[in-house]
């Protein structure tokens, strides 16, 4: 028996030229295909590429190699225009497919003057039947040039098709060079559907709204198909290298679809969390051949509601190698996701206040639940309770745009539609003035739904570690249940900077109607030492927060205080008056 790799095929469409058939390469059946000859060894050529060796039996004509590839690191180059040679192909299997174009990057040196034609074998290489268009000539270019043809639709379903690049000699050329490189190949299938599209309503969403997303199908292949869907799926990856992860619709089976014919898929209707959400819609079918078209990723902005998520915690003058940060509090009753938003901050003085854009977050932050912006990794080391199931809502960008002034500035929250969600002007006078050493210590925020640019709704951390980044504030007071007309919780209240009842919630509730309400503060001798609250508007309803300061912000003395609230209508044609008690006490 003669060993495989001595077996000689004569081809007789080109006489003098010779190819050497080593062992059998498997066929290329996965489309679309490239060759840019960059995973093989020069001079040697890729498996299954074949060369004439007019030259010798033992050298190829056309060898891979380092010289000028257009891609680099290799190409494929021939020298001497004067002698006939050839580069071929594997074997193509064109079952289930129709075969589209062929095409690569070609360069010549001046000197090498030999006409190339690219012909095809339907029988892998015993004749060369079919020509791929004209004989491609000398165009005077030295650079690479990309031609490409059209395979016939002769060749749809055959298993054993061959592409040969040949040299036709030129008794005028000289030892030049020709070089090709990133040859492509794509075909038709005969089985794909295409997601080419996808819309989503409302176009602007709002928290809690139902969105829809429809899904087009395109059916870009050959044959008709049916029982394919759509899913809907969280994008837990990014645009670049979408993930598909956490399910949240699903389409039943869908109709026939003709070539040529497309369809709208709608998905949903879904819930999404506030803010930017990254999803990706996944087309499947069992006889699919082609899944390179079959996934679409986009993004939803979902605009959150006015006061769904405030600025919660404000750590502007931290110790050294802390690094600032800035909290945020969801205080709506659904999930945020806090990707794309903005933070805006600038001192007193900053005529142009640096935007921080808020990098990707894994998850999106719950309802009631707290998540932070550090400048740096150094917040871990000063609160290691965020190493634990806090670290993923802890978000720390790339570079900290924003320097938060320590003689006080504005802080502005934007939502990934550039709306305002919060703003505050914090000064350090907002500090708890029974609190002596205020350094490295954060301002928290008293009552999540009060003013955001009211001193009396901040105070500071009492605890040792001087904040809580991405947990419950230590002077927060949670809401109550209202005990009568005027009641105030806690009730007796220490204002002395320990972290513990430090703050009252006044509460008031009067006949329903539209009211200018006046809140003051008045000591057992009926002397009014705090104004809380002045023509403020209300429907009856209403909370207010003393932090035991009397207006000159100095804290009040242990007593008896009477909370009078009195509200007049936008005629001043009624009014009405309603009065408290809340003790102000100190531990012994």
């Amino acid at each position: 028996m003669i060993p495989r790799f001595l077996i000689f095929r004569f081809l007789p469409a080109v006489p003098g030229i010779l190819l050497l058939v080593g062992p059998a390469a498997a066929q290329v059946t996965v489309f679309p295909y490239t060759e840019n000859f960059d995973s093989a060894s020069p001079p040697v050529l890729p498996a299954g590429w074949e060369s004439s060796k007019n030259r010798g039996t033992e050298t190829s004509d056309m060898t891979v190699s380092q010289s000028a590839p257009r891609s680099a690191p290799n190409c494929v180059s021939a020298t001497n225009a004067t002698v006939a040679q050839a580069l071929t192909s594997p074997e193509f299997d064109f079952s289930g497919v129709m075969p589209e174009r062929v095409s690569w990057f070609m360069r010549r040196s001046s000197t090498f003057s030999a006409p190339l034609l690219v012909e095809c074998s339907t029988d892998g290489g015993g004749a060369w039947a079919i020509a791929l268009g004209d004989t491609l000539r000398p165009d005077g270019s030295a650079a690479y040039v990309e031609s490409a043809r059209d395979l016939p639709r002769s060749l749809a379903g055959m298993r054993h098709v061959r592409i040969r690049w040949r040299v036709i000699p030129s008794s005028t050329g000289s030892a030049g060079t020709l070089r090709i490189d990133d040859i492509s190949l794509t075909v038709h299938a005969a089985f794909d559907l295409a997601l080419v599209r996808l819309n989503f309503s409302p176009p602007f969403p709002r928290l809690s709204d139902p969105i829809t997303v429809t899904g087009i199908v395109r059916n870009v292949g050959l044959m008709p198909m049916s029982d394919f869907s759509l899913c809907l799926y969280r994008n837990c990856g990014d645009t670049l290298q979408p993930l598909p992860c956490d399910p949240l619709a699903f389409s039943g089976p869908s109709q026939t679809l003709a070539p040529g014919d497309s369809v709208g898929i709608t998905l949903g209707p879904v819930s999404l969390a506030g803010g930017m959400n990254l999803l990706m819609v996944v087309l499947r079918d069992s006889a699919e051949m082609n899944q390179a078209d079959n996934r679409l990723s986009f993004e939803i902005d979902v605009a959150s509601p006015p006061g769904g998520v405030v600025i919660n915690e404000i750590m502007f003058a931290p110790f050294a190698g802390e690094g600032e940060y800035v909290e945020f509090l969801n205080n709506s009753e659904q999930p945020v996701n806090l990707t794309g938003w903005r933070l805006i901050g600038g001192s007193g003085t900053s005529v142009n206040p640096k935007t921080l854009l808020l990098p990707r977050v894994s998850s999106p932050l719950l309802p009631g639940r707290c998540a932070v912006v550090a400048e740096d990794s150094g917040i871990f080391r000063f609160f290691p309770a965020l190493l634990g199931t806090d670290t993923d809502r802890v978000v720390i960008p790339r570079v900290w745009e924003i320097r938060l002034n320590n003689a006080g500035g504005e802080i502005v929250l934007k939502d990934p539609g550039g709306s305002v969600a919060d703003s505050v002007f914090y000064s350090p006078s907002w500090h708890n003035p029974a609190v002596i050493d205020r350094s490295g210590r954060s301002l928290e925020r008293i009552r999540a739904s009060g003013q955001s640019n009211d001193p009396g709704n901040w105070s500071t951390c009492v605890l040792p570690e001087g904040g809580t980044p991405a947990r419950g504030n230590s002077v927060g007071i949670r809401r109550t249940s209202p005990e009568g007309v005027v009641s105030s919780f806690p009730n007796p209240f220490s204002p002395d900077g320990d972290g513990v009842e430090d703050a009252t919630l006044i509460r008031f509730q009067i006949p329903r109607g539209v009211w200018s309400v006046s809140v003051r503060i008045f000591d057992a001798r009926g002397r009014a030492i705090r104004t809380l609250a002045t023509c403020a508007p209300s429907t009856g309803y209403g909370e207010f927060v003393w932090d035991g300061r009397d207006q000159e912000r100095i804290t009040a003395r242990i007593g008896i205080y009477i909370v009078y609230i009195e509200a007049t209508d936008a005629a001043r044609l009624a009014s009405f008056t309603a009065r408290g008690v809340v003790v102000l006490a100190r531990r012994l």
